[in-house]
């Protein structure tokens, strides 16, 4: 959570301060799937996901990007794109709710690559 960044430097310092995330107490998110079933191009994720000492059950949709030119048979080189929506509020991250929606959309990107 220390790398999280808002829009601007003061978003930035609101969503990391003690109302939302409170990186100085709670530095880590986890996510520990539980199990992932097959859809189109990549798969539903379900798995429990920790924000601020709160554990609530989420869905991640991932899917399975390619760099242009890449193979299909190739798995080297791999770009994950996992989506959720969750409510701040579920993690009692509900600070500013004057101004900042509780919902959130979260899109992570991870690359895999083979090493050498």
């Amino acid at each position: 959570t220390t790398t999280a960044q808002g829009g601007f430097i003061f978003a930035t310092g609101a969503l990391t301060g003690p109302k939302v995330l409170d990186v100085a107490n709670f530095p880590h998110m986890r996510f520990i799937s539980r199990s992932a079933r097959p859809e189109g191009n990549g798969a539903i994720v379900t798995g429990d996901l920790t924000v601020r000492d709160v554990t609530r059950t989420v869905e991640l949709t991932v899917k399975v990007l390619r760099d242009a030119g890449t193979e299909p048979t190739e798995r080297d080189n791999l770009i994950l794109r996992a989506t959720t929506r969750l409510r701040r509020s579920d993690f009692d991250a509900d600070g500013y709710g004057e101004f900042v929606s509780d919902t959130l959309d979260i899109d992570i990107r991870a690359r895999i690559r083979r090493i050498e």
